[in-house]
């Protein structure tokens, strides 16, 4: 059974991580602040401080992400961790075996989830702000040589961050006129210090994109959760949070962009064909989240099939990044053509 909750310790150690993990002194924080009006805590940030409160406290009960979401104050997570504990030890005693069955009908619709085929995407004029750049990662393939000459054929500025190779080996050669900065390791810290380099001596980043190698697991296997793209994920959240101000700044001067490139089968992992790794899908909520959060940087998430080569690969991603279509966030390319995902209900 879960202890009783202590709500004044519990919201001592709240107040005490959220000082940490945003600079504040504890001193003038209190439960009842605005986490986002107040304090400026965005959803990425609050996972971490989530994440932090339930180490230092384990036996909290597990928080449902979409509940918190709705949460607004500081005080209010505190009380929604204590009705969880109660709840928790209620169900604890009301769970019995029993014969009956009973016939509930809530209601609820259930909706399945489909491919639905997209057209061609339009194609907008588009250039950076001013002393801008294009932020683009390396996934150790030559996709990332294409995608780069590409760029900088508009006369964009590019600069390509590689990881460090004890997590991708290759680091293919780069057009002329781009620099490579590679990470020398995977703490947040490190790559903090690498931004604000990369900012000093390039310019602001006014586009991200992410490629995600393809990570091709044996047949047979299942779907695999594989410690590589677990670190990649991480990071990209990490550069989501640390490339927030200069992307909305960018945005207020003209277009800026998030974009995510994940190698899964090319139809968000609905081709009947599990030899993917699966944590690479992670990056769709990542980018569908700060699409809602930042309105005025655009945002989308791409799933590219493993067959298709480096060059068409680069083709369809600077289609992506050109289209003007903000109501779209996913759209995956394979030998299926252009799709994003629907639903319809169930039967």
């Amino acid at each position: 059974p879960l202890p009783a909750i202590d709500v004044k310790a519990i919201g001592q150690t709240l107040l005490d991580v959220v000082s940490e993990k945003t600079g504040y002194p504890a001193e003038m924080l209190e439960l009842d602040m605005d986490m986002e009006a107040d304090l400026g805590i965005d959803s990425i940030k609050r996972v971490e401080i989530l994440s932090a409160l339930q180490e230092m406290s384990p036996d909290l009960p597990e928080a449902n992400p979409e509940q918190l979401g709705e949460l607004r104050t500081l005080g209010q997570i505190v009380e929604y961790l204590q009705q969880q504990t109660a709840t928790t030890k209620k169900k604890e005693f009301q769970q019995q075996p029993s014969s009956e069955q009973l016939d509930l009908d809530h209601n609820i619709p259930r909706c399945l989830v489909k491919l639905k085929a997209l057209p061609e995407p339009d194609s907008l004029d588009l250039t950076l702000p001013d002393k801008h750049i294009v932020l683009l990662t390396d996934d150790g393939s030559l996709t990332t040589s294409k995608l780069a000459q590409s760029l900088t054929d508009r006369d964009w500025k590019v600069v390509v961050l590689s990881f460090p190779q004890s997590l991708i080996a290759e680091q293919p050669p780069l057009p002329k006129g781009v620099s490579r900065i590679v990470l020398n390791d995977l703490s947040e810290e490190h790559l903090k210090q690498q931004l604000a380099a990369i900012t000093a001596n390039y310019g602001s980043v006014a586009a991200f994109i992410h490629l995600n190698p393809a990570i091709v697991t044996q047949p047979n296997h299942g779907i695999r959760f594989l410690d590589l793209e677990k670190a990649l994920l991480k990071q990209v959240f990490f550069i989501a949070k640390h490339l927030k101000p200069s992307l909305n700044q960018a945005a207020r001067q003209g277009r800026s962009c998030f974009m995510t490139v994940a190698r899964l089968d090319g139809a968000f992992g609905l081709a009947q064909n599990v030899n993917f790794g699966a944590i690479g899908a992670g990056l769709f909520g990542l980018t569908k989240t700060l699409n809602l959060e930042w309105e005025s940087v655009f945002c989308r998430g791409i799933d590219l099939s493993p067959d298709l080569n480096a060059e068409g690969s680069a083709q369809y991603i600077m289609a992506e990044l050109h289209d003007p279509n903000h109501y779209i966030t996913e759209v995956g390319y394979s030998s299926l053509g252009r799709v994003t995902l629907s639903t319809e209900p169930s039967i």
